[in-house]
C-alpha cells in the first residue's frame, strides 16, 4: 500500500494529521471537525478505505475439508466464495482438527486471486496454528489475520493453507505429517456483495 487512505478520508491528509487532529481535539478540547469516532476505519490493499460498525464475522462459507502438509511444501488455496465481495474485519476459521504428529503447526490467511494456483495471501499476513500434541477430530476455532479487502467479479477469495511462513521463520512443523480440519467453515465479516 503506498498511501494512508483512512487518514485521508478522516482528517484530509496523512497519518502525522491525523494524529494531531485527534490529540488537538482529545487533549487541548479545540473541536477540529474530526469524524468517525466509534467506527473501525480499515485501509484495504489497493488503497481505498472500508469504515464499519463491527469487525465481527457475520457470514460463514462451508469449505469442507482444508489439509495441509507438515515441515515443507507448497501452500494450499481453498475456494471460499466468489466476487465481487468485500470482507472488513476478523475472521476465522471453525472445523474438526486432525494432527497426529507432536508439535503440529500450520499457518492460515485469505487469498485473492482467479483460481487456486494463482491465489496471493492479503497483505501476506498469516496467522499459526500450534498444536503440540496429537488430535484426532478434535473441534477448533482458528483466527485468521483481519483484513479488509475487495475481490472483484472475476476472482474469488480462498483460505490458504500452509506448513511454513516467511512471517514465521523457523516455526514450522517438528515432525512430518499433516494438519488436516474437516468440516471447514470460514467465517467472515463480509461488508459488501
Amino acid at each position: 500500500m503506498t498511501s494512508d487512505p483512512c487518514s485521508k478520508a478522516l482528517a484530509g491528509g496523512d497519518f502525522e494529521h491525523l494524529s494531531i487532529r485527534f490529540f488537538d481535539e482529545q487533549l487541548k478540547g479545540r473541536d477540529t471537525g474530526l469524524h468517525g469516532y466509534g467506527r473501525y476505519h480499515l485501509a484495504t490493499p489497493d488503497s481505498t478505505c472500508t469504515t464499519v460498525d463491527s469487525v465481527k464475522a457475520d457470514a460463514a462459507y462451508d469449505v469442507g475439508t482444508v489439509a495441509t502438509t507438515e515441515t515443507g511444501g507448497a501452500p494450499l488455496s481453498y475456494k471460499v466464495a466468489d466476487g465481487p465481495i468485500r470482507v472488513a474485519g476478523a475472521p476465522y476459521l471453525t472445523g474438526d482438527l486432525t494432527a497426529l504428529g507432536a508439535n503440529n503447526r500450520a499457518f492460515y490467511g485469505l487469498a485473492v486471486g482467479t483460481s487456486p494456483a494463482d491465489a496471493h495471501l492479503v497483505q501476506d499476513n498469516v496467522l499459526p496454528l500450534n498444536e503440540l500434541a496429537p488430535v484426532t477430530g478434535e473441534k477448533r476455532r482458528i483466527a485468521l489475520p483481519s483484513v479488509a479487502v475487495d475481490v472483484p467479479a472475476g476472482q474469488s477469495l480462498f483460505v490458504l493453507a500452509s506448513p511454513v511462513s516467511d512471517t514465521f521463520v523457523g516455526m514450522g512443523s517438528r515432525t512430518p505429517g499433516a494438519v488436516v480440519l474437516d468440516n471447514t467453515v470460514v467465517h467472515l465479516p463480509v461488508v459488501g456483495r
